[in-house]
């Protein structure tokens, strides 16, 4: 009896052994797709801006030449009209800015009729920077139309950037004035029109002068040659 004792332990030790994990050397791989075996992504030219002050802007306002209505058109309607924005880019840092122009469009209380903005297009935009000081050696962002301005169509789902500053290398505080012009035109037989030429009333518009800095601008679309940061 104890000699089949001694061997069904020794089965019951053989078996536990085969069942036990086996724990085999650290694997390694035996080769790297990479040299050294790494992949390094290098990101650079990362600013830490500053500035003195934000940006501000003063507006006159907009004017449209008073017409005088003759009743049934057979030709387009065109008042010609004009707004202006004069701006004060106290950041110093020249980081470049945009300037957008978007409108809703003409309404009057005599009218149920409505003018809407896409019978507003811009002639011409005239951008002049004024000033740029006050530091010994100034330099300040040049500023100009922003491709594609002239000929554009408001009232779209997007305001039209009319002009850009792009950004400079330099320290400087800049006054700029930037000159919007444009057309009314309204075609014969349109609501608009007819409401227009038969009614001595007065129209108001409304207009939104959008001035932009920061990453969201897309300066290499307006022109320039790249962000300076």
């Amino acid at each position: 009896m104890r000699r089949h004792s001694l061997r069904a332990l020794a089965l019951v030790g053989a078996l536990t052994a085969l069942s036990l994990p086996v724990f085999a050397a650290t694997q390694t791989a035996s080769a790297c797709s990479t040299p050294n075996c790494q992949v390094i992504v290098p990101i650079g030219g990362v600013p830490v801006d500053t500035f003195f002050s934000p940006i501000s802007a003063t507006s006159n306002g907009a004017t449209f030449a008073e017409t005088q209505i003759t009743g049934e058109q057979t030709a387009p309607i065109v008042v010609p009209g004009s707004l202006s924005v004069s701006i004060n880019d106290q950041r110093g840092n020249n980081q470049g800015l945009d300037v957008e122009l978007s409108s809703t469009g003409f309404s009057s209380s005599l009218s149920l009729v409505t003018i809407p903005a896409t019978d507003l297009s811009i002639t011409a935009v005239t951008s002049t920077l004024t000033f740029c000081g006050p530091l010994v050696n100034s330099g300040c962002s040049s500023i100009g139309t922003a491709p594609g301005a002239v000929g554009a169509t408001l009232g779209g789902t997007v305001p039209v950037p009319v002009a850009v500053a792009c950004p400079a290398e330099a320290i400087g505080m800049g006054m700029y004035d930037v000159g919007v012009d444009m057309n009314l035109t309204l075609q014969p037989g349109t609501p608009e029109a007819e409401a227009f030429e038969f009614a001595p009333i007065s129209w108001f518009g409304n207009f939104t002068v959008t001035i932009n800095e920061g990453p969201s601008v897309d300066f290499g679309a307006l022109g320039c040659g790249g962000t300076v940061g």
